[in-house]
């Protein structure tokens, strides 16, 4: 499956692969996620961040099955 580790480069979501998977944003300190997310999305990384709320995760892809929040202000 498609796997894009991001790093600390990217800023939105925006032009992410429509194929896409899994997504790992752990440690980028991220307050929100911004931009619309892939639908094909089943598993998304944004632990150790800095995610307060469920209002920072915007709208989720239908089939996400796995959201790893751990270490964040509000987790």
């Amino acid at each position: 499956p498609a796997r894009a580790p991001l790093g600390n480069r990217r800023r939105s979501a925006a032009g992410l692969p429509t194929g896409l998977r899994t997504l790992d944003l752990h440690s980028n300190r991220l307050a929100a996620v911004r931009g619309l997310l892939p639908t094909g999305l089943r598993t998304l990384d944004l632990s150790w961040n800095r995610i307060a709320d469920a209002a920072g995760l915007g709208v989720l892809p239908p089939g996400l099955a796995e959201l790893d929040l751990s270490g964040n202000a509000g987790a």
